[in-house]
């Protein structure tokens, strides 16, 4: 589902000689059969995927995979903030009928094999555990992995050494197979500002792009902090991959702080890791950072989805 993201391989016809003269008679018909399917806006699904929200294909990183069963045919809710629900519709687009609410937290959800593409987004028809089917946003739902599947999943661990290398070398090829080819790049430089989101095609050469962003505001003085992804986020996550960081599977870890920070509901189908820099011993215990990297699963396996960056409030 993306610019940044290309599958290798591809279909081509192969000619293969001269036709006899009376296949020439079916093409006005094959014609008319491949445009009555190609006109058709509901598809089954491949596999246990749910659809892309664009056109593009999945860009394989370049890294070895173990194989591990974390591929799941259960779906969870994602991005739906906390006090808000997400309508299960009686036909895809918002201007179906709503059957039914999803909560932020809901798992469970089964795909019926059916989607449809409105425009530029996708939707897709699923089943809900009391029986109720509905068509829902893909962007709104992921592949449901467990806690515990997700810890012992070696590929995740590869991930994380992959971002490490990748913000060390400035590689943005590198981090583009990183990310999940169903969104934007997602990154939020303090849990207390809104999420920032770099668009596929902002990404190709992301480490020597001066394009300016609003990253949020600092928290004591709320004055703006803005700046390029190079000037702002390598350094701040830099300084934590590369101390030789704690590291939890489902944990925030977070050192001293005057309010405890939580995961909210808009991600709590996702897994993730955090990372934390301790502060030096002796030192001022305020100094520490912690970065939290969100993992989502595509047909068994993680790509990143979000990074968020845990400071104290001073």
């Amino acid at each position: 589902m993306k610019p940044n993201a290309a599958e290798p391989g591809g279909r081509a016809g192969r000619e293969r000689g001269a036709p006899a003269r009376g296949w020439w008679g079916l093409v006005p018909a094959l014609l008319l059969l491949l445009l009555a399917a190609c006109t058709r806006t509901t598809m089954p699904l491949p596999g246990n995927m749910s659809a892309p929200v664009d056109n593009t294909q999945v860009l394989e990183p370049t890294i070895a995979w173990a194989t591990v069963g974390t591929a799941s045919d259960e779906l969870a809710v994602v991005w739906v903030e906390q006090g808000q629900t997400l309508p299960v519709r009686e036909t895809a687009g918002i201007a179906g009928a709503a059957l039914g609410e999803l909560a932020p937290t809901q798992r469970s959800l089964r795909a019926t094999g059916n989607t449809t593409a409105l425009g530029s987004s996708h939707w897709i028809e699923v089943s809900t555990p009391i029986g109720l089917i509905g068509w829902v946003p893909a962007t709104s739902l992921t592949e449901f992995v467990s806690k515990e599947s997700f810890c012992s999943d070696p590929n995740v661990l590869v991930l994380l050494d992959e971002l490490r290398r990748v913000i060390a070398d400035e590689d943005a090829d590198g981090l583009l197979r990183l990310i999940s080819p169903k969104r934007d790049f997602i990154l939020r430089l303090d849990f207390w500002n809104e999420e920032v989101r770099i668009a596929p095609d902002q990404m190709v050469g992301i480490f020597d792009d001066n394009r300016s962003y609003q990253w949020g505001t600092r928290f004591a003085s709320q004055t703006p902090i803005q700046g390029s992804f190079n000037e702002v986020i390598v350094p701040a996550l830099s300084e934590v991959l590369d101390s030789d960081p704690q590291r939890a599977c489902n944990e925030l870890l977070q050192g001293t702080s005057v309010a405890p920070v939580g995961w909210p509901d808009l991600y709590a189908n996702l897994n993730y890791y955090s990372l934390l820099r301790r502060p030096s011993q002796g030192g001022n215990p305020f100094n520490w950072r912690t970065w939290v990297i969100a993992f989502e699963y595509i047909e068994g396996r993680p790509y990143l989805a979000l990074l968020v960056q845990l400071r104290p409030q001073v």
